[in-house]
């Protein structure tokens, strides 16, 4: 009897320690659960991580291509800059030389105003006193161009003509009435009319 009890001693001691070891055993579980749990957790940040920085990396791609575009467009600007200063540069030379050139013009068209005016003046003149003897005229009175070998004014009874620009002036009211009277009277001396 004594041994009996021993012996279920025993199987309560190794019950207990079958019990303990299960609770061990159920708590291991446990943990190794919980540690899935996490492990799977953690896969989860890595895998959002690695989005993260996959997404990171395509922002730094698209910005560095970015970058270059920009640098490529800024290259263009400043090669349009300086085509711009050349053509600025040519533009203002030919504004000067149009400048020049309208002062020039400025100065031939006065000098033509003055030639205008004293023209106008002896047509005025002439109007007065009639006519203007031939002999002091030197230059057409219509173009402004002197008299030379090759310009020369050509006198018939019935007018006068200057070569170069086709000019031309009736004869003296009195030559042209002699004329057409019969009766020209050569010994009136040569004259031209100044008309517009």
């Amino acid at each position: 009897m004594a041994a009996l009890q021993k012996t279920k001693k025993d199987v309560k001691t190794v019950q207990d320690s079958l019990d303990t070891i299960t609770a061990e055993l159920e708590a291991s579980k446990r943990q190794l659960a919980q540690s899935q749990e996490g492990k799977k957790e953690a896969e989860a940040r890595v895998a959002v991580t690695e989005k993260q920085m996959l997404e990171l990396q395509k922002t730094l791609t698209t910005e560095l291509q970015e970058g270059e575009r920009k640098d490529r467009d800024l290259a263009s600007l400043t090669s349009d800059l300086s085509l711009l200063k050349e053509s600025k540069g040519i533009l203002e030379e030919k504004i000067r030389d149009q400048e020049q050139t309208l002062t020039d013009m400025a100065t031939k068209l006065q000098a033509k105003d003055r030639r205008l005016d004293e023209m106008s003046e002896l047509n005025d003149s002439n109007k007065t006193e009639g006519w203007v003897d031939d002999a002091s005229i030197r230059e057409c009175m219509k173009c402004g161009d002197p008299f030379s070998l090759n310009k020369r004014k050509v006198r018939n009874p019935l007018q006068y003509s200057f070569l170069h620009c086709g000019f031309f002036t009736p004869p003296p009211p009195v030559l042209l009435h002699s004329i057409i009277a019969g009766t020209a009277e050569r010994s009136i001396a040569p004259t031209a009319r100044t008309t517009r």
